[in-house]
């Protein structure tokens, strides 16, 4: 099974900040694969240029889409928080 489209990944991002409170990175990353049942072999395929994950740049892009909609906002360099929006 290929690794879900970006958008799939936006819900499951939101729901890891849900807590109020500060949300690394790897929380996010740890929490989508987990809500979304992603196997081992599909958190290890790569993107077409080899660089990184299918998973991490599909949860950076979920991110980028909930910043823009300010419905999360970076706190720090790789921490985000929900914001009351």
């Amino acid at each position: 099974v290929p690794v879900p489209q970006f958008y799939v990944f936006i819900r499951p991002a939101l729901a890891a900040h849900k807590s109020g409170d500060q949300v690394s990175m790897h929380q996010c990353r740890a929490a989508v694969v987990h809500d979304l049942g992603l196997t081992d072999q599909e958190c290890e395929e790569l993107v077409a240029s080899g660089e990184t994950t299918k998973v991490y740049d599909r949860c950076q892009w979920a991110l980028t889409y909930l910043r823009a909609a300010r419905l999360i906002e970076q706190r720090k360099r790789g921490w985000n928080q929900i914001t009351s929006r």
